[in-house]
């Protein structure tokens, strides 16, 4: 039911009005023009402001476009002031375009143009072709087409065409339409930046990987407990490489799926260290300071890296951590132990097994972290294969003895005991058990002295001739006993001494 006018609310069929002026600036702008976007435009927690902090990312207005803006976005965003051009590609204000320049151009442009034309009270153009009046698409047969065929005659996303992708790839588990489809951007920009890299033969930038990931859709993640902020049901988390489900199983993550975005972070992290780094799998991060955690599914080293415009954002490492305290207590009593690694700067190289967490930070922060999973070995060959695939170096015997190395062992930070537990006795009122102290005996004299046989007793006897006097025990065997009278020289069962 429509609101009343009186009420000053607006009908729900009603559209949004922009002035005049606003038409006119983004009539002017073209696919080229440069823009930027003011950070945290939008409200906080709104749907709006994380789309927004998508496509703010964009330096043209067709990267805009690419992640997430719509159109109606670039009017109420140069409206409200959080938009403004700062270079590029402008249109002249009142610039004529013929109908054969204006076919020519790409809807983005046509879009922009017909806003110009607004602005001056003139009609817009129309965007597509104009069927002739009675004119009706018909197929080869010359029949009219059905669903079926008018869904195959649409026009194949230009992200899927550079992928060679028919548009049908299945849905991950918790994966929109729309995250698929910005992974699949993602995953072709991946593929021309190795390409061109191929062909210049020059390396992988940071540049290159902050294009790849402002097209990449992250997932909300809920499961990674250990590292959410304090207040935050869930991240922006994903994870590509190798992975242990519940049962023990090693498998490939469902990201995994997009091959180029794996090579080229794999390549990015090889052409940018000085030595070699062996790893399984990929952890990528959004937007989110992870908190004080240990990640005890790791074994050996990892290295991290951060990039994008942002300020703070340091690793905070406990790098004589040995995990005897509580990750509470570590943080009390020795938080001013901590070392802050510049991640921003260069790979730093740490022990996820060790309490580490990230540093608050201003801006827009993507971090990455290059791991091995354990036990790693287990896992199958083809699913090695498939790792090797994309990019993974996977680590060898050789190198598993030269990670030990990479890193000192943990000092500790003193000790630290656990509360002692009360017995069932006090619980529940009895009297304490009767404590035994034992008589401590040095080691010297505490060690017993290897027993001669009854041969090598009988000839020493002899030989110095000591009197003995035979003792047959219950027990069958044989002891000698010290006398005055000399050596009986009787056998044991007929020993008159026996007892």
């Amino acid at each position: 039911m429509a609101a009343s006018s009186r009420s000053g609310e607006a009908k729900p069929s009603q559209k949004i009005r922009f002035k005049q002026s606003t038409y006119a600036s983004v009539g002017s702008f073209t696919s080229q023009t440069l823009i930027k976007h003011v950070p945290n435009g939008k409200k906080a927690g709104t749907k709006s402001a994380e789309r927004y902090n998508v496509y703010a990312e964009a330096r043209t207005m067709e990267e805009a476009l690419s992640l997430g803006s719509r159109v109606a976005d670039f009017l109420n965003d140069f409206e409200k002031g959080i938009l403004r051009p700062v270079g590029g590609v402008v249109r002249e204000p009142g610039e004529e375009v013929s109908l054969e320049q204006f076919a020519a151009l790409s809807q983005l442009d046509k879009t922009l143009y017909n806003f110009a034309r607004k602005a001056h009270g003139l009609k817009a153009l129309p965007r597509a072709k104009v069927k002739a009046k009675g004119e009706r698409a018909v197929n080869s047969e010359g029949k009219r087409h059905t669903r079926k065929e008018k869904k195959k005659r649409l026009p194949t996303p230009r992200a899927h065409r550079a992928l060679k992708c028919d548009g049908k790839m299945p849905l991950l588990s918790g994966e929109t339409a729309q995250m698929q489809r910005g992974r699949l951007i993602a995953d072709a920009t991946a593929a021309q930046i190795l390409e061109r890299a191929a062909v210049d033969g020059g390396r992988i930038t940071d540049d290159d990987i902050l294009r790849v990931f402002r097209q990449w859709r992250f997932k909300k993640n809920d499961t990674r407990i250990n590292v959410l902020p304090e207040g935050k049901p869930w991240v922006f988390s994903d994870t590509l490489g190798l992975i242990r489900d519940r049962c023990g199983k090693y498998m490939l993550t469902g990201p995994s799926r997009y091959l180029e975005v794996c090579r080229v972070l794999n390549r990015w992290m090889k052409e940018n260290l000085s030595s070699a780094f062996c790893c399984t799998s990929i952890s990528l991060n959004k937007g989110y300071a992870a908190r004080l955690h240990r990640d005890s599914n790791n074994v050996g080293p990892s290295i991290c890296r951060a990039i994008g415009n942002f300020k703070g954002g340091r690793l905070g490492y406990f790098r004589d951590d040995d995990s005897s305290h509580e990750l509470e207590a570590l943080q009390a009593d020795h938080a001013q132990e901590a070392v802050y690694l510049d991640v921003k700067a260069d790979f730093q190289l740490f022990d996820g097994l060790r309490g580490h967490f990230v540093e608050p930070f201003k801006g827009q922060r993507l971090s990455f972290v290059f791991f091995s999973v354990s036990k790693y070995w287990k896992t199958k060959r083809d699913v090695l294969g498939a790792l090797e695939e994309r990019g993974f170096p996977v680590p060898t015997a050789d190198w598993n003895s030269h990670a030990e190395t990479l890193l000192p062992q943990p000092r500790g930070y003193g000790f630290h005991r656990l509360p002692r537990m009360a017995s069932l006795a006090e619980m529940f009122g009895q009297p304490p058990p009767r404590v035994v102290v034992k008589r401590q005996v040095p080691i010297e004299t505490a060690r017993k002295k290897k027993q001669p046989t009854v041969l090598a007793s009988l000839r020493a006897a002899n030989s110095q001739e000591v009197p003995y006097r035979c003792i047959y025990s219950s027990k069958g065997t044989v002891k000698l006993r010290g006398t005055s009278n000399g050596s009986c020289g009787a056998t044991t069962r007929a020993c008159a001494g026996n007892v």
